[in-house]
This record gives C-alpha cells, sequence and structure tokens, in this order.
C-alpha cells in the first residue's frame, strides 16, 4: 500500500497537474493513444503501456505505471513505474520505486524519494540518478533555473516599472524623493506597513470574518506592496543616476524607472549580500509610498520641515 501525500508532495502533483492543464483535451485520455506524438496522463488510476503500443509522453500521478511498449519520456509521481519495454529519453520517479526489466532499454534515469531495481539484462544508456528527496536536484539544474529566474524576473519588473512610470509618474517620483527627503515619515509609514498591519491582520484571522480580509493582507497586499516598493526604489536610485547625468526629473521618469530597477536586478546577482539590498529597498520604497498615499489622503506629517538653503536677500531700493 503506498504512503499517504504529504504536503510537498501535494504540491508537487497540483503544479504537474496545472502545467498539463493547457495540454489539448485529446491528450487526457485514460486509455493508450493509437497514434504516436500524443500525451498520455493518468491521475489515481494505473496505466499499462502494452508491447507494440507507442506513446510521446506518459505521465502518471498517484498510480503505478506499466511500459511495455515504447515511449519518448515517462514520468510518475507517487507511484511505482516498471519497465520492460522501451524509454527513448528521460525516465523520472517522484516518490515511488523504479523496477528496470531484462528486456528494458532506457536513456537517462533519475528516481527521487524512492528506489531503482535494475535486471542484468536491462540496458541503460545515459546516466542513473538517486536522491534521497526531491529538492535533491543537480547544481546544474539549479544555476539554470536561477539564471531563466533572474531574467524572467528583470523583464517583469523592469516592465512594471516602465508601466508604473507611465502612468503614475508623479506619484512614483514623489515617493522616491520621500525615501530620502522625507526619511522619518518614511520609517513611520514603514512600522505602519510592515510591524502594525501584518499584526492587525494576523490577529483577525481568529475571527470568522476577518479570516479571509487577513489572508488577503498577508498574502496580496504586503507582497504587492513590495513590489511597488521595490520599483520606487529602482526609480530613486535611477533619478540620482540621471539627475548626475544633467536630466531633470520629468513627469513620466521612464528612464530613471527601468534603469533603477535593472541596477538592483544586478545587485540581487551578489551572494548573499546582494538579497539583503534588494529586501531593504523594497521594504523601504514601500514605506516610503505608504506614506505618500497618506499624505495625499490629507494626512499630517511626522517630521519637522527640512531645511533648505534660504533664498538670497535682494535689498528694497532707497528712495
Amino acid at each position: 500500500m503506498m504512503k499517504r501525500l504529504t504536503a510537498p508532495k501535494i504540491l508537487i502533483v497540483f503544479l504537474v497537474a496545472m502545467a498539463f492543464a493547457f495540454v489539448p483535451a485529446s491528450a487526457h485520455a485514460q486509455s493508450p493513444p493509437d497514434d504516436d506524438g500524443d500525451v498520455l496522463i493518468r491521475i489515481n488510476g494505473d496505466v499499462v503501456v502494452e508491447s507494440g503500443e507507442t506513446v510521446d509522453t506518459l505521465v502518471v500521478i498517484d498510480a503505478d505505471a506499466v511500459v511495455e511498449g515504447t515511449a519518448r519520456d515517462v514520468l510518475v509521481i507517487h507511484g511505482n513505474l516498471l519497465i520492460n519495454g522501451t524509454v527513448e529519453n528521460d525516465v523520472t520517479v517522484i516518490d515511488g520505486d523504479l523496477e528496470l526489466g531484462n528486456s528494458a532499454s532506457v536513456d537517462s534515469v533519475q528516481v527521487f524519494s524512492g528506489n531503482i531495481e535494475r535486471a542484468s539484462g536491462a540496458t541503460v544508456t545515459g546516466d542513473i540518478e538517486e536522491h534521497d528527496e526531491f529538492w535533491a536536484v543537480s547544481s546544474t539544474a539549479v544555476a539554470l533555473f536561477s539564471v531563466w529566474f533572474w531574467i524572467a524576473s528583470t523583464i517583469v519588473l523592469v516592465a512594471a516599472a516602465l508601466i508604473f512610470a507611465a502612468i503614475g509618474g508623479r506619484q512614483l517620483t514623489g515617493a522616491a524623493m520621500a525615501m530620502t527627503r522625507q526619511f522619518v515619515n518614511s520609517v513611520v509609514g514603514g512600522v505602519f506597513l510592515w510591524v502594525a498591519l501584518p499584526i492587525v491582520a494576523f490577529l483577525i484571522m481568529f475571527t470568522v470574518v476577518g479570516l479571509l480580509l487577513g489572508l488577503t493582507v498577508l498574502l496580496f497586499v504586503l507582497p504587492i506592496m513590495w513590489v511597488l516598493g521595490y520599483i520606487v526604489a529602482g526609480a530613486r536610485l535611477g533619478l540620482a543616476i540621471t539627475g548626475r547625468m544633467g536630466r531633470e526629473p520629468s513627469g513620466k521618469p521612464l528612464l530613471a524607472a527601468g534603469l533603477g530597477v535593472f541596477i538592483l536586478q544586478l545587485v540581487a546577482i551578489i551572494p548573499f549580500l546582494g538579497w539583503i539590498i534588494v529586501a531593504i529597498a523594497g521594504f523601504w520604497g514601500a514605506a516610503a509610498l505608504a506614506y505618500t498615499a497618506f499624505a495625499a489622503a490629507g494626512g499630517q506629517s511626522f517630521q519637522g520641515p527640512t531645511d533648505s538653503p534660504s533664498a538670497p536677500t535682494v535689498a528694497a531700493p532707497q528712495t
């Protein structure tokens, strides 16, 4: 009898299922397809690819699978896999055991949280990797994912910064300048946003009415505010750079916002220290944004007037 799915493994199953939700409906057939190039997905039901049958990709979740025929790729999650046929590319088993029969012919094999039994006649042309946990992926995979994530997040954040600058340029510039010119006010805004608000959201979660509201604040409002704050911090950095280039802040600081966010993304590459700087930038920028929103609604300032150079005195003409 198979073990029950734990929460992390349920998440894995959910993500895989969501990924295949966009596969055409014909790919979800509950019996092996007759022609090549199809995807066979089976959830909570054992499946057998008979001898002489061919599938392109076989995905089995919370069930066992047997491959007597031919498949291009096979993925089994929370189930066991027996191969007596041919798998041309990758075989991946998560939270289950893999058995390679005497007539099995496979390329690369990866098993997470499971065991591998290989008969003497089984042929494996690629690598065999056996990991105790699913998260024990190779360093190469981690590096490739990190590069992909950085590129994707940079494109999204720079695009969001440009949209923010185009739609709310004045508000973005005001919040960015408040980070340094209204430092005390930004600190007060940060205490409210990152200390008081989470405490209130957590406390109201113990009531039936406030549960949904508290979860919304913790899971959606605060993360969105951090992203907006990150853009504000990037805009402040960009305004400082473009100011030194002789460019005055405009109503739509597109260059400053895009350039500043891109530089922050480069800073994020620095091991450990980069993530600390990026986190602080998001918190600080969001605090300044919260204060400017409060001030725009008629709120009072929490700091005294800032010192500014006095205007030159012009002597009155003598009569």
